[in-house]
This record gives C-alpha cells, sequence and structure tokens, in this order.
C-alpha cells in the first residue's frame, strides 16, 4: 500500500579555511556536492527497472559566509523503497558511496551517520480488506462518492504502519479524495495532473465538503464493521 521511509542526517568533515586560500582546505560542500550527483546512482544503476527506489538529498547545510569555506557540512538524505531487500540495499549504497567520497577527498575523519524516521513498508492485511469491501461497496454506491477497492499504490510512506507491525496485528489503510472536480477535469484534459497540488504543498486545499462527510462514514463504517454484531443493526 505504501513504501518504507529512511531518513539521515550525514555529516561530512573537513578542514576549513578563508574562500581566498582554497588549497588550504578539505571542502565538505564540495565533497556533499560530489556525494550528492553520485547517490543518483543508486536507483538508476543499482535498482532494477520492475523494482522501485528513491533516493532524495533535499538539504545540505555548511557554513553561513560565502567568504569561508566550513569545516563540516550536514546532508540530509531521504529513502524510499516497496519490498524490504531493496529498502536494505539503497540505504547500504548510501553508505558506501558516502564513505567513499569524504575517502576520496581526503576528509579528516570519517563521516558520521544518524537515522532521523524510519517508516515500514506497509501492507493491507487481505482479511480486512475483503471485510470492510463489502461493507464500502454497499455505503458508497452512488456516484461520485463510490468505493473503488483497488487504487495506485500511495507514492508516499505512512507511520500508520507502525501501529500494526510494532505489535504484529492485521491493519488496513485507505484514502478518500478531496479533490474538486472540476478542477480534476480541467488538469487531466490539459495534461497537467502531476501540477496539482498534494499534501505538503502550500497549496493544497480540499474540499471542506463532502470530504469531511465521507471521511467520517468512511472510519465509522469501519469501526462498526468489526465492533457491532450483525443483528445490531436490525
Amino acid at each position: 500500500m505504501a513504501s518504507s521511509a529512511d531518513s539521515l542526517h550525514i555529516t561530512l568533515h573537513g578542514r576549513g579555511s578563508h574562500a581566498s586560500q582554497p588549497h588550504r582546505s578539505i571542502d565538505p560542500v564540495v565533497m556533499a556536492a560530489s556525494a550528492v550527483t553520485r547517490l543518483q546512482t543508486i536507483v538508476s544503476r543499482e535498482v532494477a527497472p520492475d523494482d522501485l527506489a528513491v533516493v532524495t538529498v533535499g538539504s545540505i547545510v555548511g557554513g553561513d559566509a560565502e567568504n569561508v569555506i566550513p569545516g563540516s557540512a550536514v546532508m540530509k538524505v531521504d529513502t524510499r523503497a516497496i519490498n524490504a531487500s531493496t529498502r536494505e540495499r539503497v540505504l547500504k549504497s548510501v553508505e558506501r558511496i558516502v564513505r567513499a567520497e569524504c575517502e576520496a577527498s581526503g576528509a579528516l575523519k570519517e563521516p558520521e551517520f544518524r537515522k532521523t524516521r524510519e517508516f515500514p513498508l506497509m501492507f493491507n492485511d487481505e482479511k480486512i480488506v475483503e471485510t470492510l469491501t463489502g461493507a464500502f461497496a454497499e455505503h458508497f454506491q452512488e456516484l461520485p462518492h463510490h468505493f473503488a477497492r483497488d487504487g495506485p499504490r500511495l507514492g508516499g510512506s505512512e507511520d500508520f504502519a507502525i501501529l500494526g507491525t510494532s505489535i504484529n496485528r492485521p491493519c488496513c489503510f485507505w484514502v478518500y479524495g478531496g479533490t474538486d472536480p472540476e478542477v480534476w477535469d480541467k488538469l487531466e484534459k490539459e495534461g497537467k495532473l502531476d501540477e496539482l497540488p498534494i499534501n505538503h504543498s502550500p497549496l493544497f486545499a480540499p474540499v471542506l465538503q463532502p470530504t469531511l462527510k465521507v471521511a467520517v462514514d468512511a472510519y465509522a463504517l469501519g469501526a462498526l464493521t468489526y465492533l457491532v454484531k450483525q443483528s445490531d443493526f436490525l
């Protein structure tokens, strides 16, 4: 249903100097830049075309003045994968590449890796899916609020998966739409659906209704399906 996610803060150690004397430095910003370029080859050259992984360097922080070469730099890296073996391999490749770039640059000491978060792979339990499918299909019958059993895998990751995996219990995650149908149809016609703002975008603005009603109905129905006996509905 959703990919795994692992985020790292990686500190690269160099030697600071004045910008007018770069030969006295071991520039950690250049070191980071080389690592960023090389990290892009993990997905393009180490992950099979029929598999899926993402490696993103979302931030490089090094120094605060244009005329000073800093002594260290921090890279903030985010990785995603859709199976456990690829997840492990990608993380090992990130570490291998960063260590190699530091060695090639003559870094004064080994880079430091600190994991800042991790979300497990999220799988919907088949039994729960079957049970909820009947209830949802009956309740959400009319367009445009109909129920669709199969949808695309989420592009992102969900900490919801922690709830089930941490105590080894089955779980099920579902999504519901909140985009104005007119906006969707217009962008679809223009071939610009990729421009539709999603969560984490400052322009993300789902319509209030019927989004809230559909969401509340689904959550209540999901709970009632398991908590209330069939006879209680009569």
